[in-house]
């Protein structure tokens, strides 16, 4: 799926763009942190040509997106987003170098609010592991419903009880024609 919408925002007075991505975004930092999370991520590929070829397979998904986190210019983290009729499906990655800067529960906000921007869809939802505890703080943050499971948790929120993280701010919507 092919989105013309850009979400440019400050993450503690830091520029920064979340947008879809392409093979081109693929970078060695971006294979690195695929490679030592693992545990936490499915279906990778974990060689630069095979992840440059599976981004732009999503980028010509019909119910798929890929999108990443310009910090400062440099992407700094991926959302992976599948969309049903009514709902999205939230994945996010921060890479190694750009951790504890709030950049988890940013990249949370930024897909729903992208999403909803996009294709009007309001309910969001995640599966976390229950050992990531980065992540359960980060989606509890944006003001997302915790439920437990046998060997994860399940989070929910729907657009109108999403929250916005306090250190981001100067949102706008811009549209590439």
């Amino acid at each position: 799926m092919r989105c013309k919408y850009e979400l440019c925002f400050s993450v503690n007075q830091v520029p920064c763009i979340f947008k879809q991505l392409s093979g081109d975004d693929v970078t060695d930092d971006y294979i690195d942190t695929l490679i030592k999370d693992n545990g936490f991520i499915e279906n990778i590929n974990t060689t630069f040509e095979a992840q440059k070829d599976y981004v732009n397979s999503i980028a010509e998904s019909e119910y798929d997106l890929l999108c990443g986190i310009y910090y400062n210019g440099v992407l700094a983290a991926t959302s992976g987003i599948q969309t049903y009729s009514d709902s999205a499906t939230i994945g996010i990655l921060v890479f190694k170098h750009f951790r504890r800067l709030g950049l988890g529960k940013t990249l949370i906000w930024a897909a729903s609010t992208y999403v909803y921007n996009y294709l009007k869809l309001k309910n969001f939802d995640a599966g976390v592991k229950k050992n990531n505890m980065a992540s359960i703080a980060s989606f509890l943050a944006c003001g997302f419903i915790k439920i437990e499971n046998k060997d994860d948790y399940s989070f929910f929120v729907c657009i109108d009880n999403l929250v916005t993280p306090s250190i981001v701010s100067d949102i706008m919507v811009i549209t590439n024609e």
